[in-house]
C-alpha cells in the first residue's frame, strides 16, 4: 500500500513540475522547493 502512494505521489508531483515548468516567474522555483520540503514530511 506505501509503494502505491508512492507511485501517485510521484505522479502528482511530476504533473506540477511540468505546469511549472511552463509558468513564467521566479517564484516557481519557491513553489516547487515547498512542495519537495512537503512531500519529504
Amino acid at each position: 500500500m506505501k509503494k502505491m502512494t508512492k507511485s501517485i505521489l510521484a505522479v502528482v508531483a511530476f504533473g506540477f513540475l511540468i505546469v511549472i515548468g511552463n509558468w513564467p516567474g521566479n517564484g516557481v522555483k519557491d513553489e516547487w522547493d515547498n512542495l519537495v520540503k512537503w512531500s519529504k514530511k
